[in-house]
């Protein structure tokens, strides 16, 4: 049987608060373009699907190798992807140092799903408050990551907030240098720099480009975005010239 309306508040009441705690934790919300095409078809090209999954289940064994004793969580629904740890400082990885792992982990997990799908990706990735458990993630830094990807990463990239630039980690000889996690678009808007200064990618990542633009020269949406990504990539070969990486 059901519960009773008594019975029923009373229920409510006891568990209406359940010592939910919020901490601060990095997250990233990522939306693979073009991802649909997989799920859509999942049921017939299950390798594809297989695949794509092994990529998010790789990313989260990753964090929770990060991270342990700690909530971390990878979520995807179909083309979508949303991730975070808490940032609280140990004794011995500041909170600056567990912001670096972090965005190590996604530049790694952007670069496998370009590199071996050919799929974009744009998101946003901030700092904020987080309750997680086996049920929710609660807290202001989700709404925050999924409105930085679709307010304001109109191209194939992923926008950095300015609370993780305060806390991202110094890196010794690149004081004179932009950050090397960073590429800044001429619309001053920041981004994850997902080729950093690997210029063995290089190759590969213009091949993809060039090839996406000609099989996509009759449509000026999508042309759009690997015309940006082109833009990206010759902005980091230009970076590593300078740098005498190439």
């Amino acid at each position: 049987m059901g519960l009773g309306r008594a019975e029923k508040s009373l229920h409510y009441k006891e568990n209406k608060y359940m010592g939910i705690t919020f901490e601060p934790h990095i997250c990233v919300y990522l939306d693979v373009l073009g991802g649909e095409a997989i799920f859509a078809k999942a049921d017939t090209d299950v390798q594809s699907a297989e695949e794509f999954l092994q990529f998010i289940l790789d990313f989260e064994n990753r964090l929770n190798g990060m991270r342990q004793g700690k909530k971390t969580v990878v979520k995807t629904f179909s083309d979508n992807i949303f991730a975070a740890i808490p940032i609280e400082a140990t004794p011995a990885v500041s909170r600056e140092q567990w912001v670096g792992y972090f965005l190590y982990e996604v530049i790694q997990q952007i670069k496998m799903i370009f590199l071996l799908s050919e799929l974009p990706i744009r998101g946003g990735v901030t700092i904020g408050n987080l309750f997680i458990n086996e049920r929710a993630i609660l807290g202001p830094a989700v709404p925050r990551a999924v409105r930085l990807e679709e307010k304001e990463a109109n191209y194939p990239r992923i926008v950095v907030d300015q609370n993780v630039l305060d806390l991202l980690p110094k890196f010794r000889g690149f004081e004179s240098e932009e950050h090397p996690m960073i590429y800044m678009a001429d619309d001053n808007v920041p981004s994850l720099n997902y080729l950093g200064l690997d210029s063995f990618l290089l190759n590969k990542h213009n091949e993809i480009i060039q090839k996406k633009i000609l099989e996509f020269s009759d449509n000026a949406r999508i042309l759009s975005k690997y015309r940006w990504l082109e833009k990206y990539h010759l902005a980091m070969v230009t970076r590593m010239k300078r740098m005498n990486l190439l």
